[in-house]
């Protein structure tokens, strides 16, 4: 507002009233929403001459308001952008004002949510990948992956900061994400984050880092939270949406909160069971909330070798081409996880089977309850970082 100091604390209650004025004008003769002083108009038509004869009388009200209250209308910052229609991309429409046409833009931001043309939100989370990315790079300073916080700490700031900041604005849009290519996007925002919070290889499936980590994949998070906003503010869910068969209004907001909670475990738990990925990891961790009822748990880079078959591990690194061979320097087998765990005679005295929880069975070994206690965890802990350093010592050696 001309003549209003800024910060001040009558200023927007001023704008409040002043934009009131704009806003009943806009709202007999379309679709219009305001925050401070950014307005967007939505113009529906049958025809491109339509829409654009709509959006130019709409933009002499606002001008004649602007000049009515003493603001001006800032051509330079002002865009247009179709939202849904079939309209050819190539032509879109002409829209003006005393000579001056509106630039046309593919995406625009609004609130922090961008949008692309015919509400596309793939620009959304190129942009939520990018503002990730340089969140982790900040925090990775204190998330080492020998010292640094504890992975109880971890998992807190992964879900106070990393969550809240990639799931703003969810309920807007959630449908994306159920989408393939949603899906796969959103998902790859979700790995940037649990790659700064794990000490796992990058090659680490993202299926293994979420049950590692003990956190659900982001599109069910994403769902989860966007039915919880509809629950809160009495909005009717829609067929397909969880607890959409419900009488949500009944059941209160703490029973709806823990059925949403049994949703996304369901839903997690079978994407686990039928994944191709992470099937290493799977033959140790099978329940999806392990990690979540154990928030003591947590392991070294050595161990994760061991829990995901990714790592200083020669049948890993050969099928990669960065090693001559997949044999063990011991000479008797390939170089597995397995392998240096339970058979390997180099680490014979840094072993115990049964300490460790690995029983011996037809075909192999079952390592399913090798992490079932603190104790079991520590002693693989220390064991995987001890073969681990021998195995440098052997390399350095030349007989690796």
């Amino acid at each position: 507002v001309d003549g209003c100091p800024q910060g001040s604390i009558c200023g927007p209650y001023i704008w409040n009233l002043m934009m009131d004025t704009l806003l009943r004008q806009l709202e007999q003769v379309c679709k219009c929403c305001a925050y401070a002083d950014d307005l967007i108009i939505m113009v529906e038509g049958q025809s491109r001459a339509e829409i654009e004869a709509l959006a130019g009388a709409h933009l002499r009200t606002v001008c004649d308001w602007g000049n009515s209250v003493g603001v001006s209308l800032a051509m330079d910052k002002t865009t247009t952008m179709l939202l849904k229609g079939r309209l050819s991309a190539s032509r879109h429409p002409s829209i003006g004002l005393n000579g001056a046409f509106l630039r046309y833009v593919t995406e625009v931001k609004y609130l922090g949510i961008t949008f692309g043309e015919r509400m596309c939100f793939t620009p959304h989370f190129t942009g939520l990948k990018r503002r990730l990315l340089g969140v982790v790079g900040q925090v990775r300073r204190i998330l080492r992956n020998e010292w640094g916080l504890s992975r109880r700490a971890v998992r807190t700031i992964y879900n106070g900061l990393f969550v809240a900041c990639a799931t703003y604005g969810s309920s807007v849009w959630c449908d994306a994400v159920t989408t393939v290519v949603g899906r796969k996007k959103v998902l790859a925002c979700q790995r940037v984050t649990m790659m700064g919070c794990m000490p796992v290889c990058r090659t680490v499936s993202t299926e293994a880092m979420q049950v590692l980590l003990g956190v659900p994949p982001l599109d069910l998070e994403v769902r989860r939270r966007a039915v919880l906003f509809k629950v809160k503010r009495r909005i009717p869910l829609l067929q397909g949406e969880w607890l959409a068969d419900r009488n949500v209004e009944s059941l209160g907001l703490s029973v709806c909160k823990k059925l949403l909670d049994e949703c996304v475990m369901s839903d997690w738990q079978v994407r686990w069971d039928t994944c191709l990925n992470g099937r290493d990891t799977y033959r140790y961790i099978r329940d999806v909330t392990f990690v979540g009822s154990r928030p003591d748990f947590g392991f070294n880079l050595s161990l994760g070798f061991l829990l995901t078959g990714h790592g200083s591990l020669n049948a890993f690194l050969h099928q990669r081409r960065l090693s001559d061979t997949q044999e063990c320097h011991c000479g008797l087998s390939e170089e597995t996880w397995e392998h240096v765990l339970c058979e390997c005679p180099s680490y014979e005295d840094l072993r115990s089977l049964s300490a460790f929880g690995v029983r011996q069975v037809r075909g192999g070994f079952d390592v399913s309850q090798a992490l079932s206690t603190s104790d079991r965890v520590r002693l693989l802990n220390e064991f995987a970082r001890a073969a681990f350093a021998r195995r440098r010592v052997l390399t350095h050696q030349g007989i690796v």
